[in-house]
């Protein structure tokens, strides 16, 4: 439920934060493509705030512990995917 920012898995609700849920859907606007951090902190945050690389592998991290593991893939070197079938 994005206007509520939870995510509902085998009936356990996780809350997102803000920025999980912008990245989430950032991630299902772009669903099965391939997409750079660099790109991600672009359509984000604001210029003046983009934080560092870090950051943003740990709010991918913590969705991926809300989530599936296996619907972020990490390309490494490239970026990260979020496969849906």
């Amino acid at each position: 439920n994005y206007e509520k920012k939870v995510i509902i898995r085998n009936n356990e609700e996780f809350n997102l934060s803000k920025i999980e849920a912008k990245i989430l859907e950032y991630f299902l606007k772009n669903k099965n493509k391939t997409i750079s951090i660099d790109e991600i902190s672009v359509n984000n945050w604001v210029y003046d705030e983009m934080p560092e690389s870090t950051t943003i592998r740990t709010y991918i991290k913590n969705l991926r512990k809300k989530l599936n593991d296996e619907t972020i893939t990490t390309l490494k070197g490239i970026g990260y995917r979020f496969n849906i079938r």
